[in-house]
């Protein structure tokens, strides 16, 4: 079992190309040597042994973080002098557990962004992408079962090093009903889809999700691993304290809430939480591909944008000479 390592907050995205990260890693050593004011780099700043980040997050943030953080362990093991070997024993090497919802969702999502990351053939990243052992769980049942599992009798073969919980919140939501009926003067254009809007399910409290996240930090804390929590759709919520009277009325305005950071805090879980920001062309009124983004954590703040990306070269149908790339997908980076 490796001792927990120091993720950089840069893991969060998709990793860049090499040259690209040299570069940027060069350029902020520079300005620090030179005594420039400098705003704090992702690269440079671990994200806590106990970490959550709420808010818009790409859906490839698992496997971007399983894979920096498997890339790290894999380092440090290889320059720790190894034990004396035990006859008949092999210590299995240190591999990342990632607790979410459906496949389905997950896999959609993953398809419409496209990383350029998980296109690589490198026998590296296949190694850590087998070594990330995700569980897919359809309802919040399932999920409860699986850490009672877990937390008994599943983890004592291969203790993880790191624990994900990815869109745990999502599991305790359902998709609004919308009216079949909608006005002419309400009506979206042909081009313009609308979001899905996803509600609580009736009889949900703040404690409906400590409890799953206080699970997940008991299995952490009894193998020694990290924990970090990614809820995409967690930046601003707030959940009722007390269940709704009728268990299939909703709960309303007036129910008594509390923010879901300041619940996290309570367990000691360090809290970062990502807004977005409207660019001028959205305040003016006007619709924007792609978006900026800030995450506020440790007293920092640090910035990201996502844009159109372009199709990979063996998705896109011969091109003549000149000829650039059809879009496609989406391109998180830090900025």
């Amino acid at each position: 079992m490796v001792e927990c390592i120091a993720l950089p907050l840069s893991a969060l995205l998709p990793p860049l190309d090499s040259d690209q990260t040299r570069d940027k890693e060069r350029e902020a050593a520079a300005r620090e040597r030179l005594g420039f004011d400098t705003t704090p780099s992702p690269q440079f700043t671990a994200l806590p042994r106990l970490a959550a980040v709420l808010g818009p997050l790409p859906p490839s943030a698992p496997l971007s973080v399983a894979n920096a953080f498997l890339d790290l362990t894999d380092l440090a093991l290889f320059e720790t002098p190894p034990l004396p070997p035990h006859p008949g024993l092999a210590e299995p090497k240190p591999h990342v557990l990632v607790l979410t919802g459906s496949r389905a969702d997950l896999h959609l999502a993953l398809e419409e962004q496209d990383a350029a990351f998980l296109r690589s053939h490198s026998y590296a990243l296949f190694d850590r992408l087998r070594r990330t052992d995700i569980r897919y769980c359809p309802s919040v049942t399932h999920l409860r079962l699986l850490l009672a599992v877990l937390g008994s009798e599943g983890l004592k073969v291969a203790p993880p090093s790191m624990v994900v919980l990815y869109d745990v919140l999502g599991l305790l939501m359902a998709p609004e009903e919308h009216d079949e009926n909608v006005p002419a003067d309400e009506e979206r254009a042909e081009d313009e889809e609308p979001e899905p809007v996803k509600v609580l399910r009736p009889g949900v409290t703040l404690a409906s999700y400590l409890e799953l996240v206080a699970a997940a930090l008991d299995i952490a804390r009894v193998v020694g691993a990290s924990l970090l929590i990614l809820e995409p759709g967690g930046d601003g919520v707030a959940l009722p304290l007390i269940a709704s009277a009728s268990e299939t009325v909703p709960p309303t305005q007036r129910t008594r809430t509390a923010q879901l950071s300041d619940g996290l805090r309570r367990l000691g879980i360090t809290v970062g939480q990502v807004s977005r920001l409207k660019t001028e062309t959205e305040l003016a009124g006007q619709r924007t591909r792609g978006a900026r983004y800030e995450l506020k954590l440790g007293g920092e703040t640090y910035a990201f944008a996502r844009r159109v990306g372009t199709k990979s070269e063996f998705a896109c149908p011969p091109r003549e000479e000149g000829e650039s790339l059809e879009e496609g997908g989406w391109v998180w980076e830090w900025s």
